[in-house]
């Protein structure tokens, strides 16, 4: 999955998230629930800079 720079893109992948318990969302929070499902988007960043 690749995130791109809108708004509506990151929106509708934490809500995405958010549906599979990955992360909850609140008002200007975002809480991780399972980080370890995160941790693989996560090492592509990395790898890519």
């Amino acid at each position: 999955m690749e995130l791109g720079t809108a708004r509506e893109v990151v929106s509708r992948t934490l809500k995405d998230w958010e549906r599979q318990g990955i992360l909850r969302l609140g008002r200007g929070r975002i809480e991780l629930i399972r980080r370890t499902e995160l941790e693989p988007f996560a090492a592509n960043v990395t790898k890519s800079r």
